[in-house]
């Protein structure tokens, strides 16, 4: 197995299996409040979780993150089983599509704005969830 060296950096500890759009995803995070809103949007999904999660990702919380709110722009890209997604205030979501995998990174402000949350960051990860390479 491969050493994750980001964990190396910044850990993760709250973590959980949710459901999301149908897909059982690992969650790993430094901030409580993204598997309580997660876990908001995995009580909707018709999945039920049994068995081993699909993808693995992880959301490092960022504070004091000193950019523009008016810099909420979404913009994405794609190449050879990576994406990225960069969303305002200095945040992204990249994937490795084949690995199952992804990591974000986001200011503290997205996650505890509900609001910004739901508007922004949750679409960001169900597209890259939704365009990963998963079994079956």
């Amino acid at each position: 197995m491969t050493p994750d060296l980001v964990k190396r950096f910044t850990a993760t500890p709250y973590e959980t299996t949710l459901a999301l759009k149908n897909t059982v995803v690992q969650v790993s995070t430094n901030h409580p409040l993204v598997l309580d809103r997660l876990g908001s949007e995995s009580r909707s999904s018709e999945k039920k979780i049994h068995a081993e999660p699909a993808a693995r990702w992880r959301v490092v919380v960022e504070e004091n993150v000193d950019l523009p709110i008016s810099d909420s722009a979404v913009r994405s890209f794609s190449h050879d089983g990576l994406a990225f997604i960069r969303i305002g205030r200095g945040g992204f979501l990249a994937s490795d599509r084949r690995a199952h995998t992804g990591i974000s990174f986001v200011a503290q402000e997205l996650v505890e704005n509900e609001r910004l949350f739901i508007d922004y960051y949750l679409p960001a990860l169900l597209l890259m969830l939704q365009e990963m390479e998963l079994p079956g």
